[in-house]
């Protein structure tokens, strides 16, 4: 019953983020985010080679059995999590991807990818410890492992506008530290 922030993102992701200004836009998109009615668009870069150029993580996700500040898809009680994914860039032991995701749990990207064997890199949480040996520039090794956030933005966002539903896409582009990683790959900013 008051205008303010109608959904959120994890702590350390960047990106495109709502604010209602007032009551009646704050039902329309608090409706459109609980209907499942908004496009929400991430680039995340993640470990290791994905074996295909596109695709699906349908898994729940539910609190962790031993850690409660976690989540897990293995749980008893998940609730329903639907992740696409497409590789944008291929790196020796890296890939850059555009994630779309149908629902919104907590934690969901980070989650679905680690339990896909392809963790985010600088994800403390969720993320791998294990050194990426083939990686052979040392300032990038020194870069990445710096990074005290996860590689994850909120790329774009798209909403059906409170005032008169006319669809709109709103793009926020890598930050300037996500950026630097890409440029030392040699790869144009995203």
């Amino acid at each position: 019953m008051r205008p303010g922030i109608v959904h959120r993102l994890d702590k350390g992701t960047s990106g495109v983020l709502v604010v209602a200004k007032n009551d009646n836009a704050h039902q329309s998109l608090s409706r459109q985010f609980k209907n499942r009615k908004v496009k929400k668009i991430y680039r995340a870069l993640v470990r290791g080679q994905m074996e295909a150029e596109k695709g699906t993580v349908d898994a729940e996700i539910g609190r962790h059995r031993e850690d409660r500040k976690k989540m897990s898809t293995r749980t008893k009680k998940g609730r329903v999590a639907l992740t696409h994914w497409k590789v944008l860039k291929r790196y020796d032991e890296l890939c850059l991807l555009e994630i779309e995701i149908k629902t919104g749990r907590t934690h969901q990207i980070r989650v679905h990818l680690s339990s896909s064997h392809h963790p985010i890199v600088g994800d403390s949480v969720y993320g791998s410890k294990k050194r990426m040996s083939r990686i052979k520039n040392d300032m990038l090794i020194k870069r990445l492992n710096s990074l005290s956030r996860p590689f994850l933005h909120a790329y774009l966002l798209g909403i059906h506008h409170p005032d008169d539903n006319s669809y709109q896409e709103f793009i926020a582009p890598l930050p300037g530290e996500l950026n630097e990683i890409l440029t030392l790959f040699g790869s144009e900013k995203c």
